[in-house]
């Protein structure tokens, strides 16, 4: 991927095969050694189905806000726990900063740990408050594991085992998130006494705190990304094309619900992402993000 400019460093890792039903991936943010103006040290994320765990291994982590509400102060924790996010958010950081990220989809979180995701959606919360002593213990020691390749190690080797025995209870073999709502569709329907539509999505709320049609609005923003992105680097970028391909009303429909989604104007994003490093979780997304519907 390309590399962020004035030396921040912003990886993407892939999950281990056998893990890519569970975990999405793992982003490594660093801006240790940069040299970054205040206004740049500021984060925004955008909407996301999968849940994640942060930890600020170097420097402070202060919240900003969150849809249209403002937070402030530094985060309660270095290691955080996030639901999924149906609102854009943002944060900052006061100076140099390590952040390392795992990003779990919902059902595997839901099937590990028992969790009611729907208290846990658009909310941040110390992991320590939330989830059980072992996975505290793994949380530990991936903070202050001796590099980042020693923390997906951690992480993978507490995974791999539980999800081998919890992976039963959830959407089935794939990391691309369109195949793996169409699994977890068709495993609620076909899951319980109950098989009506009102039924079918009861349960997909239930495991992944949101209802089909978040899921689905927040899939097509992330694969619409992604197409536009390699659309723009082969200099065919068309918004009204790709509106239309994606299901939008018109291109002032699709500007409207990505803004919705990142909080931000689809133009400057666009405009500005390779250099502006106040948007280095889109550049680290384009790996992450699937690529459309098969």
């Amino acid at each position: 991927m390309n590399t962020p400019a004035r030396d921040t460093r912003t990886v993407l890792i892939k999950p281990h095969a056998e893990l890519a039903d569970c975990a999405r991936g793992y982003v490594v943010r660093s801006t240790i050694g940069a040299d970054l103006q205040a206004h740049e040290r500021h984060n925004f994320f955008p909407a996301a189905l999968n849940c994640s765990i942060s930890w600020t291994v170097h420097g402070q982590t202060h919240m900003v806000r969150l849809g249209d509400c403002a937070i402030g102060g530094p985060a309660p924790s270095p290691i955080m726990f996030s639901g999924p996010q149906t609102v854009p958010s943002e944060t900052r950081n006061p100076g140099p900063v390590h952040f390392f990220l795992c990003m779990l989809l919902p059902d595997a979180v839901r099937a590990l740990t028992g969790l009611d995701l729907q208290a846990h959606t658009n909310r941040h919360s110390p992991l320590h408050e939330v989830l059980d002593g072992d996975w505290r213990a793994m949380a530990e020691a991936v903070q202050t594991a001796r590099d980042d390749a020693e923390r997906v190690k951690l992480i993978e080797a507490f995974l791999h085992p539980r999800w081998q025995l919890a992976r039963a209870g959830a959407a089935q073999r794939s990391s691309e998130a369109g195949d793996w709502m169409q699994a977890l569709v068709q495993r609620a329907a076909a899951s319980g006494r109950g098989r009506s539509l009102r039924q079918t999505e009861r349960r997909m709320k239930l495991w992944t705190g949101q209802t089909l049609r978040q899921l689905q609005r927040l899939h097509r923003g992330e694969a619409l990304f992604v197409h536009a992105r390699q659309a723009q680097d082969a200099g065919l970028l068309a918004w009204a094309d790709l509106a239309a391909a994606y299901g939008y009303a018109d291109q002032s429909h699709l500007c409207r619900d990505f803004r919705k989604l990142s909080g931000l104007r689809l133009a400057k994003v666009f405009q500005t992402m390779r250099s502006d490093e106040r948007f280095w979780i889109f550049r680290a997304w384009e790996d992450v993000a699937p690529p459309r519907n098969r």
